[in-house]
């Protein structure tokens, strides 16, 4: 409904699903914004000051009740253009629907909300088994809730690689199964000493490996969220945990190695530095310190509490799949975790093998936004003996279209038309002068140049002053041949206002071949005219909205996280096509598989010493993930430059990771500088041995080219990760636990970075 404004018309606002920011809520917005039973329901109200506003209230029905309830608004913020307010309604049991108004008053004018409705879910508990049957190694049971009109039908099967895989649909139908057998306390189905147990009287649910005796066991009860109609939206199910069990993945996760104590979520997400629980790459996957692995096998939002709501057990929560209204999960019960990721990763796709040049120092700055400042940069490099082979450039275009070089001339073709190198003209006073000699330049020493890329048609702020004319016309094609993402009402979805990154913008559809087709032409002469090897494929995190519509009929309940892959997927078939397996992508989002299309780095952090341990727990949780080629900024790239100790211990550790590359953010080429070059650092701390010590790291990191060669080509056959934290290696070794920061780069190389300021010692811990 329509916001406040400073007219002299009294306004009220109220939105109950908001821009559905996972984390920011709007002051608008219901909360939660579909209630289930018992939960206490909060509507977020905004009112204008052009008239003040005396009062707020909520005139609120159950359909089906012919009372009317009235509950005052409490005003909870005074702000320069508007109040907010909020009404506090009760909890409701299930299954009503819910009818509100929101009414405000000023000294002479009243106005009203149009009619909001929720109808409130409810979680059911599984009681009891109905029946069951165990066929040619699979269980099958009905399981009956406390709702009489709902089963819940249990598949369990164990396979013979170790894995036994639960799925959970929902059944509304009389299907006849066999009752429970008399005299028995148990059915059991068991395939090479890997098993699945299912009791009754009370219900019990067990899985086993009979080598170490191993039982992972179900607490009770099973529940699942349910509308009116009986639509399953949700399942919840837990299991027994040890106070000693430590819990290690979830994707890329920041906050810490052994999530134990921890709730987290499911969600691709662009977190702009401290990122704690927030993940760039999340994967719905971990390894348990009692010898297991757990993946639920969804594409949509989930969560995870690990011991947090209760210390003796963990539990996930999942989404019902939309067309099945099931949830499935695998259980890894291999004998090593080596053996679990292995298996892991068989299921999701092994790593794709990069080729070897991505292994040498990687340059850049999103400040070298010049061919002067890039073969200045270059030439510096050479200057100090620092050994290269890869250089990105992130401000190489025209700030709005990102497909032509920053003043490049050029007379504007159709939207349906690609360019060539031929259709521009370089000004020789330009930033550009000749974008193909510098990059043939860049080839001659021996380095590979990667330009960044983002997946949107932006909108252009007026305050920029840029040219948006050919981005217009993109913009009105894109929308006209159903190019972009939608909303449910079809019409184009923008990225959220209050998303931090390119508001208001187009998100391509890379689901639609056409889109990608059309896309990626506009690109292809920088490939196969100028020689570019590959993309810095950011972004891909710009969708929150749960109804927007994609070509392939998937919602944004599943393409919120499935979005990344689709965008850096069309790139690879991009450069595949064209270079073979001599090409690169450098992406930041992703979710489960990712692996396939290498390469990514731990998004944006800050300069301090605590980004960098978190930078640590990133890359080693999501390696154990499947994600092997991970990279990360050396001592961030945010902000103010880090001191030398930072710089010099944050290089020392980046020769240990697959990606070794220093990068900073903008700064609009300010002085002094910001760049994390050597040579910069060394000028601007004051310190004369900062080119001098890189140097030798960046020396040893060449040398280091083909051992990292030969271990990435493992990670490419077996799914395990270069970076391999100890309790990957070492299950049985529980002392590995207080060693977080250490691991092993391949396999015969122990790494213990020192991120502590000031240390002048630190103790290793050598794994038995």
């Amino acid at each position: 409904m329509k916001q406040p404004s400073n007219s002299s018309t009294l306004t009220i606002a109220h939105q109950p699903y908001g821009e559905q920011h996972p984390y920011l809520p709007l002051a608008t917005e219901r909360f939660p914004r579909d209630p289930a039973a018992g939960e206490f329901v909060t509507l977020g109200v905004e009112t204008g000051h052009h008239p003040s506003v005396d009062a707020v209230w909520c005139v609120w029905q159950i359909e089906g009740n012919s009372s009317a309830n009235r509950t005052e608004a409490v005003k909870i913020a005074d702000g320069e253009t508007v109040d907010a307010w909020q009404v506090h309604l009760p909890a409701f049991k299930g299954y009503e629907m819910v009818h509100y108004r929101l009414f405000a008053r000023s000294a002479d004018q009243q106005t009203k909300s149009e009619e909001f409705t929720f109808s409130v879910l409810s979680w059911v508990d599984v009681v009891a088994v109905a029946s069951v049957q165990e066929t040619s190694g699979r269980l099958v049971a009905k399981l009956a809730t406390s709702r009489p009109d709902l089963c819940i039908i249990l598949h369990a099967e164990p396979d013979p690689t170790g894995t036994v895989t639960l799925r959970l649909s929902a059944s509304t139908e009389n299907s006849r199964m066999p009752a429970w057998p008399a005299g028995k306390d148990a059915v059991k189905v068991e395939l090479q000493g890997v098993g699945v147990a299912l009791y009754n009287n009370p219900l019990r649910l067990e899985l086993r490996r009979e080598s170490d005796g191993l039982v992972l066991q179900a607490i009770d009860p099973i529940r699942v969220l349910v509308r009116a109609d009986g639509t399953v939206l949700q399942y919840k199910l837990g299991f027994e945990s040890p106070s000693d069990e430590a819990f290690y993945g979830f994707g890329e996760r920041f906050n810490a190695l052994d999530q134990r104590g921890n709730q987290l979520d499911n969600y691709v997400y662009g977190q702009y530095t401290g990122q704690g629980k927030r993940s760039y790459i999340p994967v719905p996957f971990f390894l348990s310190s009692r010898g297991y692995g757990y993946w639920l096998k969804t594409d949509r939002q989930a969560g995870f509490d690990l011991a947090a709501a209760q210390n003796n057990c963990w539990a996930v929560t999942g989404h019902a799949e939309e067309q099945t209204a099931s949830l499935e999960m695998k259980f890894f019960l291999q004998q090593h975790p080596r053996l679990v990721v292995q298996a892991f990763t068989t299921l999701t796709g092994k790593p794709k093998l990069p080729p070897s040049w991505i292994f040498g120092l990687w340059m850049s700055s999103n400040d070298w936004n010049s061919q002067a400042e890039v073969i200045r940069q270059f030439q510096l490099t050479q200057q100090h003996q620092i050994p290269a082979t890869v250089l990105v450039i992130e401000a190489w275009s025209d700030e709005i279209n990102f497909y032509i070089w920053n003043d490049a001339q050029y007379q504007q073709k159709p939207s349906s038309q690609a360019y060539s190198l031929a259709d521009f003209n370089f000004p020789a006073k330009g930033h550009w002068p000749d974008p193909k000699a510098m990059v043939d330049e860049l080839h001659q020493a021996g380095l590979r140049l990667v330009l960044w890329q983002n997946p949107v048609i932006k909108h252009a702020d007026p305050k920029e002053n840029l040219d948006d004319r050919l981005n217009k016309a993109d913009e009105e094609y894109a929308i006209q041949h159903g190019y972009v993402v939608r909303k449910a009402d079809g019409s184009a979805h923008r990225v959220e206002p209050h998303m931090p990154w390119f508001a208001g913008s187009l998100v391509l559809d890379f689901t639609n071949p056409q889109a990608a087709d059309w896309w990626i032409s506009k690109r292809e002469y920088l490939v196969t005219e100028m020689g570019v090897d590959g993309f810095k494929t950011d972004g891909g995190e710009h969708v929150w909205d749960t109804e927007t519509q994609f070509y392939n009929g998937m919602r944004g309940s599943r393409g919120i996280n499935t979005y990344p892959m689709a965008y850096e997927r069309a790139y690879q078939r991009f450069l595949e096509a064209h270079r073979g397996q001599d090409h690169v992508l450098f992406s930041r989002a992703g979710y489960t598989g990712i692996q396939q299309v290498p390469c990514h780095w731990a998004g944006d952090e800050n300069s301090t010493w605590e980004a960098f341990r978190a930078s640590i727990h990133a890359m080693l949780n999501v390696g154990l993930c499947g994600v092997p080629f991970m990279g990360w900024d050396i001592a961030g790239f945010a902000g103010p430059i880090p001191g030398s100790e930072l710089y010099l211990r944050a290089t020392a550790f980046s020769v240990f990771c697959p990606i070794m590359q220093y990068h900073s953010d903008g700064n609009a080429r300010r002085i002094p500088s910001r760049d994390r070059t050597p040579w910069n650092i060394q000028e601007q701390t004051g310190d004369p041995q900062v080119i001098a010590v890189f140097r030798e790291f960046a020396n040893l990191r060449m040398n280091l080219i083909p051992y990292i060669r030969g271990q990435a080509w493992q990670s490419s056959q077996t799914g395990m990760p270069l970076m391999r934290p100890l309790c990957l290696e070492y299950p049985g070794d529980a002392a590995v636990r207080e060693t977080p920061y250490e691991y092993l780069f391949g396999d015969a190389l122990l790494v213990a970075p020192v991120t502590d300021e000031s240390a002048t010692n630190c103790q290793v811990y050598l794994p038995a």
